[in-house]
């Protein structure tokens, strides 16, 4: 067998298999993927406690615990994804609640009609669980057997020690956990019961399991019946011990004997008891009804007999029954079920039944007699209580169960996350351990008193977590009475409110610290409305009061100030509220003592509908500062003769630098300048000048420019400004102007005047445009010296497609003379003669531009296409110089912004250098290298790496200065071309030696994303 899936065979294949299926001691199922049982065998059917017939249409999924039934679920997803073989161990539960742990081998099967099943290999491994048995798992079994048995249940070791009882169990024999707890069978039993059951004992002990019927006398003294099963506990083919599994028939017993007295007795036994009695023959056709099972079902006795029993119940939970009944023999008459009917109301009714199966001499089944009870309450406070355990659980608040004795018996995920510990560090412990010795003792005592009265308590209590860390915890008990109304447990809901208390501490310390503050503040304070109306008040002495405050608390402003002072505050309160800014006026009032004093406000918002006004006496302040004015005046008035003569002299000054000086007053939009100012800028003597005279003086070219520094002094907040610009005179002349001049701002930081002076630079502008046309001329020259130098190799670039093109001409020729003429051939031979005439337009194309004496003329420039068309170009020359030229190219590069013609020259003059530089080396060893690179600074770098002799120290500064060579018969001019090429481009060259050998030239220009980074 593969790991992959295999398809099931044919109709004689299929058949095969199911024969395989039927009768192979392993058990096997095959499933649907949604876990529908689709085939299974007799070994199977055994397996899950259920006639194989009956397994068939099922689904799995419910035999399985809920945590197995997750993993079965994505082994089989697994399965149907990838057809791999799966093997998992899973726990199930039988149909008569036996739990199973078994071994499941999984494959998928393709059928013929594109279906998918699942096969299944079962295998029982329940002896490989643990097997001893502790009395810790014997209690967690007896919970699961509680919750589905209604018998009794012990487990005995096979020295006949009792190591678990259920509660039922305890009840029958009249003794307690503790009294049980590895006590003897002699010693349980006493030696009478012990021997009539040592026969029963042994038989188990020896690996054969027991049933039989016993009588006995119970604590009380009543006489009881027993249906008693004793189950052998194997492991590995050893017994260690057994299950003895009883059900008291004591009440069946009884009423058997009162049948077979009489039928009468029987009813009128049957009618008073307060169980359900029922008897039906074995297709389910109910004979008998007692009084308590009709008014239970809400009907009528008539109505009910006569009605199959098991058209009652719900499908599912019928088919159950069903099987468990089927199953029941002479030897095993009995059996525990539970029924669930629909009631009227659309609700459930629920009953425990235990069944009776009652066979002739010839061991056929002639009837069913059953005793139940209605456990509805039972089930609908076990849902209850599971939805109080999800709720509990799902709660933020921690949750602690406390017995009457402060024992902690149960607490929820947000307890332990709270405080630290885990489940089993706190159950079983005293609550006092969250205490420590900073716990408030009145707090315990308060505790304490609740716990003992068994009243509510709620408060704030001191505790201490896992960690020692302290925490406030807002503890709320309540006491939980039994049906008794005798308090059982007291509950506790656990809140940390640690962070509320800093919080509470910290806004006390903020207040003590703000009523120190205010405390100290010298002025009047006042918290006023939007409407104008005094709310509150501080004043740090009763001598700064205008009024006493019961004149104006609760007043408006319109009320207790006169009129015109009353509309500047409520102008004020209004904006502040509307602007979030604070506001200031000036008022003055008559004091006490009848002076006027004089008064500043500052008004700020405090919330949407008040304010804050603070009140400070400035009239000392206010009388200092008129004094200064008056004082100011004076010495003003005796300077102003002093400042014509110093005006007269920078006017002087001026004039013998032939500067130009003038002042603007911005907010009158006025212009002072001196007589060399208006000769320079063309303007009469006495001519009334504003900033749109001026500009329109300005060149068009640079006016948008000058406006915008003479507009927005405002935004750049600058205290100097320098600019170059041109002016167009009324005769068309045109002035270069160089000027300086600074702004001076008011207290609020509004621009108030400027004042600068101005300079004719028109004479410098002109002899720097005759240099850059030298320089223009010098690089033009510089590539037509370098025409001269690659002349051969240019010739010979040339003379490949021109060669080319005359043998291609002279073919077509010979062609056209043939009687048969190859049009396609012709074709191609024409074709040819036009890429190679195009080749050369491109090499006289890249000449021309290369040689052609225009302007500068900058754009968008792919570095690495450039220096594709530079190799190009140089190729012959190196392959005459024997040099083998490689490219390293970074194919993610930006472009950079540069004349293109320029940057071809920079780099043709760095590789024919480079090819200088080698030219004594052997041929092997002539290598350049230009590589580009990404410098990740905004910048693209471009070098050219030759492995000469390289640079000498002493020169390695020198090599860009003009007149500056190494060469025999070099003008020194070529690098110093280069780098001013380069600068030109706003980009940086430079030099250096190789680790090796040789030396490398490298330069970088701003990539066009970039351009506009200053």
């Amino acid at each position: 067998m593969t790991d992959q899936a295999r398809p099931l065979a044919g109709h004689q294949g299929h058949t095969l298999h199911q024969h395989f299926y039927q009768h192979s001691a392993q058990a096997h199922l095959a499933i649907a993927a949604d876990g529908t049982v689709m085939q299974t065998n007799l070994a199977a059917g055994a397996l899950f406690g259920i006639a194989s017939r009956a397994l068939l249409q099922q689904n799995l999924y419910p035999y399985f615990f809920d945590a197995d039934a997750v993993t079965f679920d994505q082994v089989c997803r697994q399965i149907m994804l990838t057809g791999n073989t799966q093997q998992c161990e899973l726990r199930v539960m039988r149909a008569d609640r036996y739990p199973l742990l078994l071994q499941f081998s999984c494959e998928r099967l393709d059928n013929e009609d594109s279906t998918q099943w699942i096969s299944i290999c079962l295998s029982d491994i329940s002896k490989r669980q643990n097997p001893g048995m502790t009395l810790p798992e014997g209690e967690q079994l007896s919970r699961l057997i509680a919750n589905n048995i209604p018998g009794m249940l012990g487990y005995w070791t096979n020295d006949l020690h009792c190591t678990f009882a259920n509660q039922s169990y305890l009840s029958w024999f009249g003794r307690s956990i503790d009294q049980m707890r590895n006590v003897s069978m002699r010693d349980l039993f006493g030696p009478e019961l012990f021997q009539k059951n040592i026969a029963y004992v042994n038989g188990v002990l020896n690996g054969m399991d027991q049933e039989f019927e016993r009588s006995l006398i119970k604590a009380n003294g009543d006489i009881g019946h027993l249906w008693t099963q004793y189950i052998a506990h194997k492991v590995d083919g050893v017994v260690l011990g057994f299950f003895a599994l009883a059900t008291d028939v004591t009440v069946l017993k009884r009423t058997q004997t009162a049948l077979l007295e009489s039928e009468k007795h029987y009813r009128t036994l049957a009618e008073d008891m307060p169980l359900f009695v029922s008897t039906f023959l074995p297709d389910g056709t109910l004979t008998y009804v007692n009084k308590l099972l009709v008014n239970s079902m809400a009907s009528t006795r008539a109505k009910l007999l006569g009605k199959n029993f098991f058209d009652f119940l719900l499908p599912d939970n019928g088919t159950t029954v069903k099987t468990q009944l089927a199953a029941l023999t002479h030897t095993q008459p009995f059996a525990t079920h539970e029924h669930c009917y629909p009631a009227s109301n659309g609700d459930h009714i629920y009953h425990r039944w235990t069944s009776q199966a009652f066979f002739n001499t010839h061991n056929e089944l002639i009837s069913f007699q059953a005793v139940g009870e209605d456990i509805s309450a039972y089930k609908k406070a076990e849902k209850q209580l599971r939805v109080s355990a999800n709720a509990l659980k799902a709660i933020s608040q921690g949750v602690i169960i406390t017995d009457s004795n402060s024992i902690i018996r149960s607490v929820n995920s947000a307890f332990l996350t709270i405080s630290g510990y885990t489940e089993a560090e706190v159950i079983g412990q005293s609550c006092k351990f969250l205490q420590g010795p900073e716990t408030d003792q009145k707090t315990r005592s308060a505790i304490r008193f609740a716990i003992d009265n068994q009243t509510a308590f709620t408060g704030e209590i001191l505790n201490f977590r896992k960690n020692g860390e302290a925490f406030w915890n807002e503890l709320s008990i309540s006491p939980v009475h039994d049906r008794s109304d005798d308090t059982a447990d007291f509950i506790g809901v656990v809140r940390d409110i640690s962070i509320r208390k800093q919080t509470e501490a910290a806004l006390l310390d903020s207040e003590a610290k703000n009523s120190a503050l205010l405390q100290a503040i010298p002025d009047l304070i006042f918290i006023i409305g939007h409407d104008g109306t005094y709310l509150d008040f501080h004043a740090p002495g009763p001598e700064l009061m205008f009024d006493r405050p019961a004149n104006f608390l609760h007043q408006k402003l319109p009320d207790v100030l006169p009129a015109h002072i009353a509309n500047d505050f409520m102008r004020a309160i209004n904006t502040a509220l509307s602007s979030g800014t604070v506001q200031e006026i000036q008022y003055s009032l008559p004091g006490t003592s009848g002076k006027e004093l004089i008064h500043e406000a500052r008004i700020a918002p405090s919330n949407p509908d008040t304010v804050i006004a603070i009140i400070r006496d400035i009239t000392d302040i206010e009388r200092e500062r008129r004094q200064h004015e008056l004082q100011l005046n004076q010495r003003l008035q005796v300077s102003e003769n002093d400042l014509r003569d110093i005006q007269q002299s920078l006017t002087l000054a001026s004039d013998a630098a032939n500067l130009g000086v003038w002042i603007r007053d911005l907010k009158r939009d006025e212009i002072w300048a001196s007589p060399q100012w208006r000769a320079i800028f063309g303007f009469q003597p006495d001519q009334s000048l504003g900033i749109g005279d001026v500009l329109q003086r300005i060149h068009p070219a640079d006016l948008n420019s000058m406006q915008q520094l003479t507009r927005n002094f405002h935004l750049h907040k600058q205290s100097r400004y320098q600019a170059e610009f041109r002016i167009r005179l009324e005769n068309d002349k045109i002035r270069w102007i160089s000027a300086i001049w600074q702004v001076e701002f008011d207290d609020k930081q509004n621009a108030k005047f400027s004042r600068g002076v101005v300079l004719d630079i028109t004479s410098r502008k002109q002899a720097e445009l005759e240099l850059e046309q030298k320089r223009v001329e010098v690089t033009h020259l510089s590539r037509v010296a370098t025409l001269g130098e690659l002349s051969g190799a240019l010739a010979h670039e040339l003379n490949q497609p021109l060669t080319a093109i005359l043998s291609n001409a002279q073919a077509a020729q010979r062609f056209l003379m043939r009687d048969d003429v190859d049009l396609n051939e012709l074709r191609e031979i024409l074709k040819d003669i036009i890429d190679e005439d195009k080749r050369a337009g491109e090499i006289i194309h890249r000449l021309r531009q290369l040689f052609n004496k225009n302007e500068t003329q900058t754009q968008a420039v792919d570095i690495n296409a450039l220096a594709v068309d530079v190799s190009r170009l140089l190729r012959n020359d190196m392959i005459n110089r024997g040099v083998n030229l490689i490219t390293e190219f970074n194919c993610m590069l930006p472009q950079v912004v540069a004349d293109p013609v320029q940057l071809q020259q920079v780099l043709i003059n760095l590789i024919i250098n480079a090819c200088d530089a080698m030219s004594d080396l052997d041929v092997r060893d002539k290598t350049i290298i230009v590589r580009t690179t990404d410098r990740k600074d905004g910048y693209v770098a471009l070098s050219v790496i030759d492995q000469g002799p390289g640079i000498a120290d002493t020169s390695i500064l020198s090599v860009f200065d003009a007149f500056y060579t190494t060469k025999e018969k070099g003008m020194g001019l070529g690098l110093s071309i280069c780098k001013n090429i380069i600068e030109s481009n706003h980009g940086h060259i430079w030099c250096e030696n190789n680790a090796t050998a040789g030396a490398s030239f490298h330069f970088r220009l701003l990539a066009s994303d970039r351009q506009d980074t200053p």
